[in-house]
């Protein structure tokens, strides 16, 4: 499938937005999708793999300001310019919602600083 031409200037205004880090990404419980509210609508960006056709996919869902799904797009890797630019945004609203460039700059700034580095807790505490 390829994006419907009502949504490219909307997207294209949105991976804009994503990239300059004015959207407002937020995590879900599908930890592979993530949503931005606007005034009355929100649209969420997931991707995954279909294992019956061997594709990978990025899908794009508008909802309602009730939460109901309005409309739903997928494309998938055989469209390669599509889903380049639908994967970038992807992967640009993971890093806004997931925090990921915070965390590098935080990361950074402490391994630059003078001295030891890391919390020391003993082996028992590490959360995973």
């Amino acid at each position: 499938m390829m994006i419907p031409q009502n949504y490219k200037l909307i997207l294209e205004g949105l991976n804009n937005k994503t990239v300059q880090g004015a959207a407002n990404w937020r995590t879900t419980s599908d930890e592979r999708k993530f949503i931005i509210y606007f005034s009355n609508f929100s649209l969420s960006i997931s991707s995954g793999f279909d294992s019956e056709t061997g594709s990978s996919f990025v899908q794009i869902a508008i909802y309602n300001d009730n939460g109901e799904q309005i409309d739903i797009f997928w494309v998938d890797d055989s469209t390669d310019q599509e889903y380049k630019f639908l994967f970038e945004l992807y992967q640009s609203a993971r890093r806004n919602a997931l925090k990921i460039d915070l965390a590098l700059t935080e990361l950074l700034r402490e391994i630059n600083n003078e001295g030891p580095i890391g919390q020391p807790e003993s082996i028992d505490d590490v959360p995973f």
